[in-house]
C-alpha cells in the first residue's frame, strides 16, 4: 500500500527549524521554493525557533547534572548546531546559553505575531490569542480574562444554549422568541428583562444576534440561520439588545457580542461597524476583539472553493467577530471627548506641546482617537521632532483597542520605512488585516505585489496574482484598481480593449481632488508624465486654497520635472515646502528640502 503524502503543516514541534530547506523539501515531496513559501504563510521564524530549541535542550541537560564537557557531546544538541559527525558543540556556544546575562527574549522577538511561529505558539500555553477556530474556546478565554468568573451573568439571545456546551450556563437566560432545548431549558422573554433584572446589577452579558439581512425561505443559509427581513430591522434589533445590556450592566461591566458581516443581494453588510457605533452610543468602549474562523467538527478551517470566479462580486465571509465591550459611564466618555476636542483646537493653533500633554493621559486611559492623533503627530513631526517608533507605539496601542485605521496606518508606516524584507512583511500583514475591515484598503496589498515588495508569491506569478487582486477591487468600484489593471495589461501586452475599458471606467469614478491626485501620482510613478499632467491640474483647480495639501504640489513638481519644465517644477516644490512649513510638518519639510537640493543644485 502506497504511503500517504505528508503535509508540512502537520510537522512536529521544532522540526521546521532543526531541518534544512533541502531536507524538508525531500521529506515532504515539495520544491524548496514551496517550502519557503509555506513557512512564510505559516509564520514560522526558523531562526527564532532554533534559538528556543537549543536553549531548551541545554537547560534540560544542565538540570540533569551534566557537565559542560558532557553537554557539548550530546548527539541531539550537535544536530541542533549542525555539527559534522565527530565534532562537538563549541564551549563558547554552551557558555553563551548558560550565562546569567543571556535572555532568550533578547534574541527572539515574541511581540511579532507573524514571526511567533507554530512551535512557539504551542509552547505558550498561557497566552490567550485573538484568533481561533472554536467559539467555545473564545468564550472560555473571554470568561477567564475579562469576566474572571466561572459563568456569564446573562445571555439576552440564549435560543437553545449553543454557546454553553463547554462552559457553565448563565444565571439569567432571555430570548426574543423563547424555545425549549433538548434538556428542557426555556429562557425568559426578552421583553421581561426589567421585571427580573435590576438596572446596573450584572457584571457580564452575552449577545448573539442573527447576521443575515434580506434572506428568503428558499435560501439554504437562511433556513439554517435566522435572518432579518430588512437592514432597518437588523439595526433596530442591535440597538435594542445593546441598550438593554447597557441598562442592566454595572459600570465597568463586560458585554460580549458575537457578530458577522454578510453579503445581501450583491451588497456588503458591514454589521461589525454598525455594532461598534451603536455600542459607542450606549457608553461602551472596545476592550478586545476576537475573531473565529469557520471550522469543521475537527477544528480545521472550512474554506469553501468558489467555482466561476468571474461571477463572484465580493469575498465570502468565513469569520465571525467576538467583541468585548466594557461599559463606561457617560461622564467619563464625555470628559474624554471634551479633552480630545480641546487638544485638536491646540493643534490647529500649532500649540503641539500643549496638545500632547492633553492627549497622552486620555490615550493611556483608552481613547483610540487620542492614540491615532499622537501617532500622526510623531510620524509627521507636527511641531515635534519626527519619531517613527513613537508613532508606531501609539498606532499599535490603537490597533490593540480595535482601531482599523491604526492597522492601515501601521501598514503605511512600514511600507514607507524602506524596501527590506522585514518592513515589507510587516506592511503586507498590516494591510491584509486592515483590508478585512475596509475593502478598499486591499488596494495596498495589490500595490505591494505590483511593486514586487510582497515576497509571499513566486516571482513568475506576480502579474497573474496582481490581476486577480485588482480585478476584485474593480468590482468594488475602486478607480485606482482600474488604473493598475490598465497598467498590468500594458505590461503583459495583451487585452488592449479590456485595458482601455479599465482606464475609461476608472476615470469616470474620479470625483474629488484626492481622487485626481492619486490617479496622477500613479501615472507619475510609471513615468507617464504627459498623461498625468491634466489630472494633477484638475486636482489643483478643484482644491480649496484654504485647505491646500502639500502632497498635491509635491506630485505636481515631480510631473513637471519629468516633462523638463524645471522652472515651474521648482515653483511647485517651493509651494509644497511653504505649505508644509505653515503646517509644521517636519518630516515633509525635510523630504522636500532634500528633493529641491538634489534636483536643483544651482538654486
Amino acid at each position: 500500500m502506497e504511503n500517504e503524502k505528508k503535509d508540512i503543516r502537520n510537522a512536529k514541534k521544532g522540526e521546521l527549524a532543526t531541518k534544512s530547506i533541502p531536507q524538508l523539501s525531500k521529506e515532504y515531496g515539495i520544491s524548496a521554493a514551496a517550502v519557503r513559501s509555506q513557512l512564510q504563510i505559516m509564520g514560522v521564524d526558523r531562526r527564532g525557533d532554533l534559538q528556543i530549541e537549543r536553549y531548551n535542550r541545554i537547560l534540560k541537560l544542565k538540570k540533569k547534572g551534566l557537565t559542560t564537557k558532557e553537554i557539548r557531546k550530546d548527539k541531539k544538541l550537535c544536530e541542533l548546531f549542525f555539527r559534522p559527525e565527530g565534532q562537538d558543540v563549541p564551549y563558547s556556544s554552551i557558555r553563551k546559553y548558560l550565562s546569567d546575562d543571556y535572555v532568550l527574549a533578547d534574541h527572539v522577538d515574541f511581540s511579532k505575531s507573524s514571526t511567533y511561529s507554530k512551535y512557539q505558539r504551542g509552547k505558550a500555553d498561557d497566552c490567550v490569542q485573538s484568533l481561533g477556530y472554536s467559539q467555545d474556546e473564545i468564550l472560555k478565554n473571554i470568561l477567564d480574562m475579562y469576566v474572571q468568573d466561572d459563568h456569564y451573568d446573562c445571555d439576552l439571545t440564549y435560543s437553545k444554549g449553543i454557546f454553553y456546551k463547554k462552559i457553565n450556563k448563565p444565571l439569567w437566560k432571555f430570548d426574543k422568541y423563547p424555545q425549549k432545548n433538548k434538556k428542557g431549558d426555556l429562557p425568559l422573554p426578552l421583553d421581561d428583562v426589567d421585571k427580573y433584572v435590576e438596572a446596573g446589577s450584572l457584571n457580564s452579558v452575552v449577545v448573539d444576534l442573527p447576521f443575515l439581512v434580506g434572506g428568503s425561505d428558499t435560501s439554504i443559509v437562511c433556513n439554517r440561520f435566522t435572518y432579518f427581513p430588512s437592514y432597518e430591522e437588523m439595526i433596530a434589533a442591535n440597538e435594542n439588545v445593546i441598550s438593554i445590556a447597557s441598562r442592566i450592566l454595572k459600570d465597568e461591566g463586560i458585554l460580549v457580542m458575537k457578530t458577522q458581516d454578510s453579503n445581501s443581494s450583491g451588497e456588503q453588510v458591514w454589521t461589525h461597524g454598525i455594532v461598534e457605533e451603536i455600542a459607542k452610543k450606549n457608553n461602551f468602549v472596545i476592550e478586545d476583539l476576537f475573531i473565529a474562523i469557520n471550522a469543521d467538527k475537527n477544528g480545521d478551517p472550512r474554506f469553501l472553493t468558489i467555482r466561476k470566479l468571474y461571477t463572484q462580486v465580493h469575498a465570502r465571509k468565513v469569520h465571525t467577530y467576538f467583541y468585548v465591550f466594557r461599559k463606561k459611564t457617560g461622564e467619563i466618555l464625555a470628559q474624554q471627548e471634551q479633552q480630545y476636542n480641546k487638544a485638536l483646537r491646540e493643534l490647529d493653533q500649532h500649540h503641539t506641546e500643549e496638545a500632547i500633554n492633553i492627549l497622552t493621559p486620555i490615550a493611556k486611559n483608552g481613547c483610540r482617537d487620542a492614540m491615532l492623533t499622537l501617532g500622526d503627530i510623531y510620524y509627521w513631526g507636527r511641531g515635534v521632532d519626527v519619531d517613527t517608533y513613537e508613532a508606531i507605539h501609539w498606532c499599535k496601542m490603537a490597533a490593540d483597542k480595535g482601531s482599523h485605521v491604526a492597522l492601515f496606518n501601521l501598514g503605511q508606516i512600514y511600507y514607507n520605512m524602506g524596501s527590506n524584507m522585514e518592513n515589507n512583511r510587516l506592511a503586507f500583514n498590516y494591510f491584509c488585516k486592515a483590508a478585512s475591515f475596509r475593502f478598499e484598503w486591499g488596494l495596498y496589498i495589490g500595490l505591494m505585489v505590483y511593486n514586487n515588495r510582497a515576497q509571499i508569491l513566486p516571482d513568475e506569478d506576480w502579474l497573474q496574482n496582481n490581476q486577480t487582486i485588482f480585478f476584485a477591487l474593480r468590482c468594488g468600484e475602486c478607480a485606482i484598481a482600474d488604473l493598475y489593471l490598465y497598467l498590468l495589461c500594458r505590461k503583459r501586452k495583451s487585452d488592449k480593449e479590456f485595458s482601455e475599458k479599465c482606464y475609461t471606467d476608472g476615470e469616470s469614478l474620479l470625483k474629488t481632488p484626492s481622487d485626481y491626485h492619486e490617479w496622477a501620482r500613479v501615472l507619475c510613478n510609471e513615468k507617464e508624465y504627459e498623461k498625468a499632467l491634466p489630472y494633477i491640474e484638475k486636482c489643483l483647480c478643484m482644491s480649496d486654497n484654504s485647505v491646500e495639501d502639500p502632497s498635491f504640489f509635491d506630485t505636481y513638481g515631480e510631473i513637471l520635472y519629468g516633462l523638463d519644465r524645471l522652472d515651474l517644477s521648482e515653483q511647485a516644490f517651493n509651494r509644497c515646502l511653504e505649505i508644509a512649513t505653515k503646517m509644521d510638518e517636519r518630516r515633509r519639510i525635510y523630504e522636500i528640502e532634500e528633493k529641491i537640493r538634489r534636483k536643483f543644485p544651482q538654486s
